[in-house]
């Protein structure tokens, strides 16, 4: 019973195409507490392994692609830019 206790699941991640909070923080131009914040508010799907948070890319292109999108919005509505063309030009 005791051996019970201690017996390991081997459970395989695939980590190709994940990144880390702070590569995820990097990549996006955001402090890596924003990005725990997200992973928290459930806005970014993020997987546990250990004690590191692991972030697939394609949810991370996701979230950033959608927030940029809301400032280039809000930068329009505020009378910052004058066409569509500019607000794509800053999303790149």
């Amino acid at each position: 019973m005791a051996r019970d206790m201690f017996r390991q699941t081997e459970e395989l991640i695939d980590l190709r195409n994940k990144v880390t909070v702070r590569q995820a923080a990097q990549l996006t131009g955001r402090h890596q507490e924003t990005v725990k914040r997200w992973i928290r508010e459930e806005r970014l799907p993020a997987q546990m392994v250990g004690q590191m948070w692991y972030i697939d890319l394609l949810d991370l292109e996701k979230v950033s692609s959608i927030l940029e999108l809301k400032r280039g919005i809000e930068a329009f509505k505020a009378g910052q830019m004058v066409s569509w063309n500019e607000v794509k030009e800053e999303l790149n």
